[in-house]
């Protein structure tokens, strides 16, 4: 069998990454002599799994990780038309998983914003409260120094709410635009070859 191994980067705005994910393909590789001008062929999803888990078990052993020069070498002279051979399926994959993740980015977004915006009134909301609570109580019962702090938390919570009245707004669509993808990149980072060991 034979692996190719892509990693698929997505950016954001002022390139930040977004996401990124390792794709993989599985084959069952068939040596160039023998296959002719045919190409490899991707095995499905499920069969995938299959040799994933193969993989898995070859690493955790050390005596099947030991493989002989000659077939490195052997190996070796054809990983350019492996790679060629299998690119597209991996660049097929690769869109499939961009859908996936951009759709995923979109409800991150919206549930992030949707957050904010309730945060933001929330503060909005203590504060008129707040406001509420001065305006009933006997203002004439406060001294002249605690009546100008009165008055100066009043401007300062005014200004806030207008402030916040602007957040509550903008905020949440600036946080949803963070997660729109601006671009999209899958690049080739590795090749596997899952070879019989013989007697």
């Amino acid at each position: 069998r034979v692996l190719i191994l892509g990693r698929l980067s997505l950016y954001g705005d002022r390139a930040a990454r977004l996401h990124d994910e390792i794709v993989v393909v599985a084959a069952e590789w068939i040596d160039p002599e023998a296959r002719g001008r045919s190409k490899l062929r991707p095995l499905t999803e499920g069969e995938k799994q299959d040799v994933m888990q193969i993989l898995e078990d070859s690493l955790a052993s050390p005596r099947l990780r030991a493989v002989p020069a000659t077939l490195v070498d052997h190996l070796k002279s054809h990983v350019a038309r492996d790679v060629d051979d299998l690119l597209p399926h991996l660049q097929r994959r690769a869109r499939d998983l961009t859908e996936s993740a951009k759709r995923k980015l979109h409800q991150r977004g919206e549930k992030e914003a949707a957050e904010m915006k309730t945060l933001l009134a929330e503060q909005r909301d203590r504060i008129l409260n707040q406001v509420k609570q001065y305006e009933t109580q006997q203002l004439s019962l406060f001294n002249p120094d605690e009546m100008r702090q009165i008055n100066r938390d009043r401007q300062h919570w005014e200004k806030r709410v207008g402030e916040l009245e602007t957040e509550i707004r903008r905020e949440p669509e600036r946080i949803q635009q963070t997660y729109q993808v601006k671009a999209e990149r899958i690049e080739p980072v590795g090749i596997i070859y899952l070879y019989p060991v013989s007697n």
